[in-house]
């Protein structure tokens, strides 16, 4: 070979090394970049975005359970703090009528002998049509006269009045109280009240034979209805304390989860609120290609899937990184076939590689290990949205089948992770064979 024709072949030598110099340049730029977006975006993904995002997910599905339960024993509680309310009302209420009892039977007293004193109206009030509606159902009374007649009147309507009473006592007293549920009747102790309205039903009668004629003087009518109403408070003395420490109790009970089920919905509302701050922090986050164009239940769900393409995108840069520096090495070293200047070291320095087959074995390991952070953020993100699915209240894209169709992808992408990896080795290997150590 003659000198020119040599001179040439080195000038294109020279020309081809500088061609793949310079497109390693550009390779291990374009992979130092790519990965340091890449494992940017990633880590600030996860931490402000992904994490947040579930940690709300499982803190709303938890508070919607308790929310569930606190309604429900409000329900339970309420109908029975009503029905206790509803029992003391009775007695108060049948407390009021005896009370009141003097009054309303001088009242009754007072008309009727306005009523035998006078004669008919022909417009009568109405406490007037009242006497004369029971005068005509009086019955019995009709065929006696005078103050017998007057005695027989006084009689029945005092024993309406009690039939009133018991009527109350029955329906708005002891009605609700028997309707309450065995754990909570049994601490009332239903027995001792009907044996009280029984013991008040005896009192009636034998004071009435006793004292037949008591409506005649102002104190016979109040001593009357005042010993019926002493019976009544003995027997409400014996329960009545407590039905009213039930009620107390129950009230307290509804308040506290009252009290509770407020600040859960607060604290509900306000997770709403950061979760919808998650989302506007999303929008303002600019990915190499802009804006995602998706939600924030989507971004999470096609982030592992990113992150994946991201890598696979990121090694197959430090792999044709390691191709053009194995070419460039060969070339470059044939002027020193002994290697006596331009040594391994020396390539190092002016080609130097994230992952340098040359180096020693604890700064391989070390490399590798930053190069497997996308992996790390991948597991993580994948985990964290499987478990998301579990969590009840959860909706991801749409339904069970994106579910399984994501999941299907994501062991996709795990496999993608893995054949990456796979030609990384390879091509390591093939670096140390073709070049040696």
């Amino acid at each position: 070979m003659s000198s020119n024709e040599k001179d040439d072949l080195d000038k294109v030598r020279e020309e081809h090394l500088k061609q793949i110099f310079q497109l390693y340049q550009d390779k291990s730029k374009g992979f130092q970049k790519s990965f340091n977006i890449l494992c940017f975006l990633a880590l600030a993904f996860l931490f402000i975005i992904l994490i947040p995002y579930i940690s709300i997910k499982a803190m709303r599905a938890e508070i919607y359970i308790r929310l569930q339960d606190l309604s429900a024993e409000i329900a339970r509680l309420e109908p029975r703090s009503k029905l206790i309310n509803s029992a003391i009302g009775g007695y108060n209420e049948v407390h009021k009528k005896l009370q009141n009892g003097p009054q309303d039977l001088r009242r009754f007293i007072l008309s009727l002998e306005q009523q035998a004193q006078s004669t008919v109206s022909s417009v009568q009030s109405p406490i007037q049509h009242s006497i004369q509606q029971t005068i005509r159902q009086t019955g019995p009374c009709e065929l006696l006269a005078g103050k017998e007649r007057l005695n027989c009147l006084v009689t029945q309507e005092v024993e309406s009045l009690f039939a009133e009473l018991q009527k109350s006592i029955s329906q708005n007293f002891l009605g609700p109280l028997e309707t309450l549920d065995a754990k909570t009747a049994a601490s009332i102790n239903l027995g001792a009240l009907e044996t009280g309205l029984n013991a008040l039903q005896v009192t009636f009668k034998n004071k009435l034979a006793s004292a037949p004629n008591f409506w005649e003087t102002f104190s016979g009518k109040g001593e009357f209805f005042l010993e019926l109403d002493g019976e009544v408070d003995r027997f409400w003395l014996e329960s009545g304390s407590v039905i009213e420490k039930q009620y107390k109790k129950l009230q307290e009970d509804l308040t506290n989860l009252q009290k509770d089920k407020m600040a859960f919905e607060q604290q509900q509302t306000k997770l709403q609120a950061e979760e919808t701050q998650i989302a506007e922090r999303l929008s303002k986050i600019e990915f190499p290609l802009g804006k995602l164009p998706i939600g924030l239940i989507e971004a999470v769900a096609v982030f592992p899937l990113l992150i994946a393409i991201g890598f696979a995108i990121s090694v197959s840069g430090l792999v044709e990184t390691l191709r053009l520096r194995k070419a460039f090495q060969i070339f470059y070293q044939q002027k020193d076939p002994g290697r006596t200047i331009l040594t391994d070291v020396q390539i190092a320095l002016i080609t130097p590689l994230f992952i340098d087959p040359t180096s020693p074995f604890q700064n391989r390991i070390v490399r590798f290990s930053v190069l497997s952070i996308p992996l790390v953020v991948f597991l993580v993100a994948a985990a964290l949205i499987l478990y998301s699915w579990t969590i009840p209240d959860t909706v991801t894209s749409a339904s069970m089948i994106n579910d399984w169709m994501y999941g299907g992808l994501y062991i996709l992408s795990l496999g993608g992770f893995v054949y990456s990896y796979w030609q990384l080795i390879i091509q390591l290997r093939q670096y140390t064979s073709s070049v040696g150590r």
